[in-house]
């Protein structure tokens, strides 16, 4: 039985995978390994270097007189020309590089003697063929030729610095004593220095002692000296005690009438006095602003600016620093606070309160205040009104504490404590409906809100009433209207009292033959003649169209309803005949005609 293996490369995916993971390690290593070359590259130029010294080691052994005579101390720079014509030397063999620098000479060996004794120093400078520095280790610090130079010099002493420059803080001033030597110091050298007031240090009284903690050949060593505590104008008197270099050459400095300085210390900071603060507010009657002020006061080295100021304009409440006020020296102070007043907005104010309606009781309009910086006088303020009218009421002003004012908004006035009027009017005019009332009412301020009957309380109009009032054949009494109006305030007042009188049927006998009027009556035939006397009886002409009445008003007058005839003014049942109840309303019982009551309409 034989097995099959299927066969399965690597996918598109994973090869891409593979792919982008060996680039980023490619990636990461390129920076590492250009690190390595560098490294590789200064490490092949040093040792270039030290072969370069060994070569200049062998040409002082065989040309130190050449170079220096019988002399003990001397410099003397060998050239890289020299030593490749004494076949002690050769260009270096790296790439395209060539440190030989046939133009500017910058690659030779130094050789220092002193008390007979040699010190090598390289200096060079490599490039390429295009003229691009590959390598650079050049001497600094010295000239480059130094042929014949010769040092008997001790060490150098420096005082840095040598003086102040102007004023100066002496919490942050230092000042350091340096010893150098480029051919090396001994260990342990030592000096002295004291401070002094006076320029030429007449009143020194002692002498601190500095020990320079340096070992053996190096080139410079320091110490810091400490400074007077106290601010003041001083010196500073220096001298050494063993200050001298690896071959015993010493140097001697006694700066003591001729001290360092003048150093001016001035560690105490200035005073400021400040003014211009508030107590009360400022408010928009006065044009500008509030300016505060600082004044600087320095007693040694003097104030940079005798005063300070801030300006504000815009509303402010809070303390602020008018500014700082700094000496000459460095040192500075931060002005007291002062109180900023200022708030020239005006205050706010909501007005409440009024008439929604027409009232008879006086109104109270009220306004309250907001103020966000000085705050108000008052939070509430108020007016009431009584006086009658349709009006705007204001409850006055508001004001801050700063002074600025708001006149707070009107609100509706309406009071109304006069009573409405009315009159009345009755006619005297007689018909078949009866009595006509008018009713008129009036309201100067508030209007009219209703016209009224007391008896019934029913509304007719809001500022008149028209009624009629009906004669009933079955009262006994005469009749009473009254009348009532009330205006949009509430006010309301009672109308005068109206009165229908009673009318009674006096109408007596109705004679056919004589056809005229009872107690002097003129003549009804005539259509509209008034009667003359008491109540008047009437009798029409019988038979005719016309007929003569009694009025209230006690007057003949044409009537608008036709009468029955005498003729046939009844039947034999003594009733009205057939028909009269069209005409009339009320009715009554039709007599015989010497004392009959006539069928009629009773006022």
């Amino acid at each position: 039985m034989k097995i099959r293996i299927k066969e399965k490369g690597f996918t598109l995916v994973e090869l891409l995978v593979a792919i982008s993971i060996m680039s980023i390690i490619l990636i990461m290593a390129i920076p590492s390994i250009g690190a390595i070359q560098q490294r590789n590259a200064n490490k092949r130029y040093k040792n270039y270097g030290e072969t370069l010294i060994s070569s200049g080691k062998l040409y002082t052994d065989s040309n130190n007189i050449d170079m220096f005579g019988y002399e003990q101390d001397g410099c003397y720079d060998i050239k890289f020309e020299s030593m490749v014509d004494k076949k002690l030397a050769k260009d270096i063999d790296y790439k395209d590089v060539t440190c030989a620098d046939k133009t500017l000479k910058r690659t030779f060996v130094r050789v220092k003697r002193l008390d007979g004794q040699y010190k090598y120093q390289l200096s060079m400078y490599c490039v390429d063929s295009k003229g691009n520095m590959a390598y650079s280790d050049l001497m600094k610090d010295k000239e480059p030729i130094c042929a014949g130079e010769k040092s008997y010099l001790g060490p150098e002493v420096i005082v840095n610095p040598e003086k102040t420059n102007g004023w100066s803080n002496n919490k942050n001033y230092k000042v350091s004593i340096t010893v150098k030597d480029d051919d090396g110091l001994l260990e342990n050298n030592e000096l002295e220095y004291a401070w002094c007031s006076k320029s030429d240090c007449s009143d020194i009284t002692s002498y601190t002692k500095i020990k320079f903690k340096n070992k053996r050949d190096v080139k410079k060593a320091s110490e810091k000296i400490k400074i007077p505590s106290t601010d003041g104008i001083y010196y500073l008197a220096v001298r050494t005690v063993k200050v001298s270099d690896v071959f015993n050459h010493t140097t001697t400095i006694d700066r003591t009438t001729t001290p360092y300085g003048p150093y001016k210390l001035d560690a105490t900071a200035p005073t400021c006095e400040s003014r211009g603060g508030r107590t009360t507010w400022l408010n928009s009657s006065v044009a500008g602003g509030q300016t505060i002020y600082g004044k600087c006061t320095d007693n040694l080295s003097g104030c940079v600016e005798n005063e300070v100021k801030k300006d504000f304009t815009a509303d402010k409440k809070g303390n602020e620093s008018p500014g700082t006020v700094r000496d000459n020296a460095g040192n500075s102070t931060t002005c007291e606070n002062q109180q900023i007043m200022i708030d020239k907005t005006a205050p706010t104010c909501t007005s409440s309160g009024g008439s929604t309606g027409w009232g008879r009781t006086a109104v109270t309009v009220k306004g309250e205040c907001k103020d966000n910086l000085s705050g108000c006088v008052k939070a509430t303020i108020q007016q009431t009104f009584s006086q009658n009218g349709n009006y705007a009421g204001s409850p006055g002003t508001v004001q801050d504490v700063a002074g600025n004012n708001t006149p707070c908004a009107a609100k509706s006035v309406l009071i109304d404590t006069v009573a409405p009027t009315c009159t009345v009017q009755k006619s005297d005019n007689n018909s078949a409906s009866g009595v006509t009332i008018k009713v008129s009412c009036g309201d100067a301020l508030s209007g009219v809100s209703k016209c009224w009957t007391s008896s019934t309380d029913k509304t007719v109009t809001k500022d008149k009433i028209t009624s009629t009032v009906e004669y009933n054949p079955n009262s006994t009494k005469n009749i009473y209207k009254e009348y009532r109006v009330e205006d949009n305030a509430g006010n309301s007042v009672q109308c005068s009292k109206v009165t229908v009188n009673l009318q009674k049927d006096t109408w007596n006998s109705c004679k056919t033959g004589s056809n005229t009027c009872k107690y002097g009556c003129d003549s009804c035939k005539r259509k509209g003649k008034r009667a003359i006397g008491s109540y008047a009886l009437c009798v029409a002409e019988c038979p005719g169209d016309s007929y003569c009445s009694p009025e209230y008003d006690y007057s003949c007058s044409y009537t608008y309803y036709e009468d029955c005839n005498c003729s046939n003014c009844y039947s034999g049942s003594n009733t009205c005949k057939g028909g009269w109840n069209k005409n009339w309303k009320n009715v009554t019982s039709c007599k015989a005609a010497t004392n009959s009551v006539r069928c009629r309409y009773h006022y």
